[in-house]
């Protein structure tokens, strides 16, 4: 369901024009959904400026898009791709992820809510 929405998402919206969800093999993706407390935005794009390069350094990552929210919302959309469901989990469940996750939860309305996809 979370894939569909958000190929229609992207269908419509022009900065989604490089998403793609060919899945070969294993490969598998993740959609965050963050809504972000009003007034936090450029809080929230910072903490994702640090997560980034620390999510990539994980074994399997093989990319990650952003759909920030549309005029008038306050919900970031993120698709991590990796390889495996196993290195996807590594990364999720990391300590590192947790400890980044702690820093903006206070700045989230409904915390962190994560699905995990294979591409099977």
């Amino acid at each position: 369901m979370i894939a569909r929405e958000l190929q229609d998402y992207c269908g419509r919206t022009a900065k989604c024009r490089a998403f793609t969800f060919r899945h070969e093999g294993g490969a598998c993706f993740s959609v965050i959904r963050h809504t972000v407390e009003t007034g936090s935005e450029s809080r929230y794009e910072a903490w994702l400026k640090q997560v980034t390069p620390i999510a990539q350094t994980f074994p399997g990552h093989s990319g990650v898009n952003f759909i920030r929210p549309p005029k008038g919302s306050r919900s970031y959309t993120t698709v991590l791709h990796f390889d495996t469901i196993e290195h996807l989990d590594g990364w999720v469940l990391s300590d590192a992820r947790k400890r980044l996750l702690a820093e903006i939860e206070p700045y989230l309305e409904g915390g962190d809510q994560v699905e995990n996809t294979t591409g099977r």
